[in-house]
């Protein structure tokens, strides 16, 4: 499962940068709840990110 996280933790950022309509739904290391990012907010976050949830399209 660990390895799993990793995995998609180092995809998550290629998902995003390449598609307009990815959504990513992460946990943050700050606060407990999930939360989904899109291009637009992915700086905010990325230094926070404790595993990558899920990763959909919507192209």
């Amino acid at each position: 499962m660990l390895k799993k996280n990793a995995i998609k933790i180092k995809l998550y950022r290629y998902a995003i940068l390449h598609s307009k309509n990815c959504i990513v739904t992460i946990k943050n290391k700050s606060k407990p709840e999930e939360i989904k990012i899109t291009r637009g907010n992915i700086a905010l976050i990325e230094k926070n990110i404790e595993a990558v949830v899920e990763i959909e399209y919507m192209d």
